[in-house]
């Protein structure tokens, strides 16, 4: 599955140790994959740390899926999106022009970035699975009513760089939207706004559209069941798990706890609606000894609705 990038920087960045891999064959298969996943560039931009392709927008890695065969590009909602206020900049890493127009900046893959992905894959069945050993969560979630169709939601993340004690463990905030509920048929993206034509998920960042995961690629996420703003940490057994958040536990001060604010969802209505208290949201964590949250709805206008999560983690029960 793929997000369709519409010519705006968007950078994932995995950090982690490297891990060299000794057999022939693996090397060769890792080859194969780089070769398809990494496009001819159009231009390439050394910046730091990584490379950075411009890579013509309709040859970008996301149309190597055969149900993207005949898909026309969408370079923009065809709803109208309404702008928030923020006082939080962004900082995406490269700035856009620097790619010509008509291509897509896309970051380089790399053999590490392939190995941890299959290493993460061997220990997630799902990032929001709570049936995970080792896996702790603390955050809002949105209730499940018979009746209730979610379309969107939004959050303004608070971001920490935490330390992990090896490249195994993860520690992260989400937003996410959700819909199936067997194994086979569960559907689950990280932030998004469905576009009600097209079924498109749209993703924006600082009012910006980053582009969309086409509809056609879900095979039950019309509209979402469920959803919601959490922290997580994952780790494997035997090892302390790391904190989450900032590491602090929510104590009310929002320059030393990890927050989630202008948190915002929508339903059939496509009006932003804020997840008052027990009547959308229910708080909660599987360990409040290791971590913590704090809802109290709605603040002032530059908080608007608003959560506190986080905690040192350590031992947990894992």
């Amino acid at each position: 599955m793929g997000l369709l990038p519409l010519g705006v920087t968007f950078a994932l960045i995995v950090h982690g140790r490297s891990i060299s891999i000794s057999r022939d064959y693996e090397e060769l298969d890792l080859d194969r994959q780089l070769k398809l996943i990494n496009k001819p560039p159009l231009k390439t931009i050394h910046t730091d740390g990584y490379i950075v392709d411009c890579i013509d927008i309709n040859k970008q890695p996301a149309f190597d899926n055969p149900l993207l065969k005949n898909h026309k590009i969408q370079l923009k909602p065809s709803f109208e999106v309404t702008s928030t206020k923020s006082t939080r900049l962004s900082s995406i890493g490269i700035e856009e022009d620097l790619c010509p127009n008509g291509t897509v900046p896309i970051r380089r893959t790399t053999k590490d970035d392939l190995i941890r992905v299959k290493q993460l894959s061997h220990m997630n069945d799902g990032i929001l699975n709570k049936d995970i050993p080792g896996r702790h969560y603390a955050g809002v979630n949105l209730k499940i009513e018979e009746n209730r169709r979610y379309f969107a939601i939004k959050g303004i993340i608070d971001v920490y760089n935490l330390p992990v004690q090896n490249a195994d463990q993860i520690t992260g905030a989400y937003i996410y939207l959700q819909n199936g509920g067997s194994v086979n048929d569960k559907n689950v993206i990280m932030v998004g706004w469905e576009d009600p034509e097209t079924n498109n998920w749209w993703v924006r960042l600082e009012n910006k559209n980053l582009g969309y995961y086409p509809g056609i690629l879900f095979s039950n996420l019309a509209y979402a069941k469920l959803g919601g703003w959490t922290g997580m940490t994952s780790t494997p057994r035997g090892i302390p798990s790391p904190p989450m958040g900032s590491g602090h536990f929510p104590d009310n001060n929002l320059l030393r706890s990890c927050y989630i604010r202008q948190m915002n969802f929508q339903t059939d209505t496509r009006k932003n609606l804020g997840p008052t208290n027990y009547q959308y949201a229910v708080a909660s964590t599987d360990n409040p000894n290791c971590f913590g949250v704090q809802y109290q709805g709605y603040n002032d206008d530059i908080q608007g609705y608003a959560m506190l999560f986080g905690g040192p983690g350590g031992n947990c029960g894992e």
